[in-house]
């Protein structure tokens, strides 16, 4: 039997886009020589759906040096959404030739809504 395929499923972050939290940890606090030795374990709670977004706002606000109101934080983190364009454009092409095409993720949906959403339609 012939197996036909007609769908593409990919990953969001760290495949169609950059890791977005992860990004903004490495290059706010990592570069200034600090380190969290819990953030692994917040970042998994957020995975899966422990945490909101509001509650990483809130525990990133902590951080020393960080002097910024809840949403000027949330701008900042959202500006490191970096799109691989080449893999986005072959995802369109896809879709144009009549495949489905699926995003995955497990990052909540006020990220996607707010960011992912507006700006990829």
């Amino acid at each position: 039997m012939e197996r036909k395929i007609n769908t593409f499923i990919f990953d969001c972050f760290g495949v169609v886009c950059d890791s977005v939290l992860s990004n903004w940890y490495k290059d706010k606090i990592v570069k200034r020589g600090l380190k969290d030795e819990n953030l692994k374990n917040v970042f998994e709670q957020f995975d899966l759906g422990k945490l909101t977004e509001e509650d990483i706002i809130t525990y990133f606000l902590k951080y020393e040096g960080i002097n910024s109101t809840r949403e000027e934080l949330r701008e900042e983190i959202d500006s490191y959404l970096k799109l691989d364009e080449v893999l986005a454009d072959a995802i369109m092409k896809l879709k144009e030739k009549g495949f489905k095409t699926v995003l995955l993720s497990n990052a909540n949906a006020a990220f996607f809504h707010r960011k992912i959403y507006t700006t990829y339609p």
